[in-house]
């Protein structure tokens, strides 16, 4: 979804632009779009477009590979068939290849670097949740976010080590600035992916 990809680019140009677009509105409601557009500074927009692809699971990318955030792969045909030739992504860069003029090509593979050099999906919504909540601690909603973030490394597949640093701290924060809501009591243990 070109939204996605703009808020987790941070490209917050594009992405209030994209709002505006009536083919939004099949993954995000109207109230959704409407509450994202008000929103006046660039940091907070992006903040709370990343909160929304975290509680809505708005898919990013071509293809199912949620580890990674990752655009369409630009490449040639390969000629064995084997590999990744089977995998949404790569059909659709070859289809990218022979249909769209080079300038735009040069800046899909531009956005391709920016994607692939964001962390794992897990640690990227984990840590934009730790800066919101850090950034506005007196949210209703910080709790619960949270809580979601030390839960997102519960029986996570991708398995990176830094996901379990990410959720001792948002536990210890949970825990010792709203230990009196109810998220906090339930919340009884943080996670380390792979266990």
């Amino acid at each position: 979804m070109l939204w996605a990809r703009a808020v987790l680019r941070g490209d917050t140009r594009s992405a209030r632009d994209i709002l505006a677009l009536p083919e939004l509105q099949e993954a995000l409601s109207a109230e959704d779009s409407a509450r994202l557009a008000s929103i006046g500074d660039a940091a907070v927009f992006l903040m709370e477009g990343r909160l929304t692809l975290w509680n809505r699971a708005l898919t990013p990318v071509v293809g199912r590979d949620w580890c990674r955030l990752r655009a369409p792969v630009v490449a040639e045909r390969q000629e064995d068939g084997w590999g990744d030739r089977d995998d949404p992504a790569y059909r659709f860069g070859e289809a990218a290849l022979r249909l769209l003029p080079v300038d735009v090509l040069e800046r899909w593979r531009a956005e391709r670097e920016v994607l692939d050099a964001l962390p794992p999906r897990t640690n990227l919504l984990m840590q934009n949740t730790l800066d919101f909540v850090a950034r506005f601690p007196s949210d209703p909603r910080a709790p619960r976010l949270l809580r979601q973030a030390v839960h997102a490394t519960r029986l996570d597949h991708c398995g990176d080590p830094a996901a379990g640093a990410v959720s001792k701290k948002a536990f210890s924060l949970l825990k010792r600035h709203y230990g009196e809501a109810e998220e906090a009591r339930r919340t009884r243990h943080w996670f380390k992916p792979g266990y």
